[in-house]
Parts: C-alpha cells; structure tokens; sequence
C-alpha cells in the first residue's frame, strides 16, 4: 500500500470511531492552568537554580542575577571617558576604545 493510503486509513479510523470512545475535554481558557514543562530543554535539574529561574531560562535564553558584579568592578570596565583620552593622547598611547565625547 503507498504512503498516502497508509495516511489516509489512518485517518479515517480517526474520525470512525463509535460515540462511547470520545470523551469531551473542557476547552475553555478559564479552565486552562500553566504548568511547568515536564522536560526543559536547555537547563539541569540541580538545586542551584528555582524552577522559575530555569523556566525564565529556557523562554529567554538568559538569566538576570541581580547584584552578581559589584559596581566597583562595573566602574572599572567601563569604556574610557573624555578626561582618560586626553590622557593617553599626551602620551601618545592608543585607547583603542576611546570615543571621543561631542
């Protein structure tokens, strides 16, 4: 038998079923409850993370630690301002970030 009659029967004994054999399901949005995922894709089951955490991770791709990085440390990265380029260019030095302010 090809393919598309293999489908086809398959179909039709979906749809030729006798009434005992259907049941109705609520359908109704106010009936419906979020769950959890029962598998995360992209995530472990550890207890370093909350479920939550673990669900915002798997929808976003990414997590949010509040306070993970000091601000001192933050203050230090930060690209150059004007004051730190005048100071290389009197020494002649290359801040290759440096953005001159207009």
């Amino acid at each position: 038998m090809s393919r598309a009659a293999d489908r086809l029967r398959l179909l039709i004994n979906h749809l030729d079923r006798s009434p005992a054999t259907i049941t109705a399901e609520p359908t109704s949005t106010q009936t419906f409850t979020y769950s959890h995922p029962q598998r995360l894709r992209y995530s472990f089951d550890t207890d370093l993370l909350t479920p939550e955490d673990r669900l915002f991770y798997e929808e976003n791709g990414f997590l949010l630690v509040k306070n993970l990085v000091s601000e001192e440390d933050i203050d230090r990265f930060r690209m150059p301002g004007p004051s730190e380029v005048a100071w290389c260019r009197e020494r002649e030095f290359q801040c290759e970030d440096a953005v001159d302010e207009p």
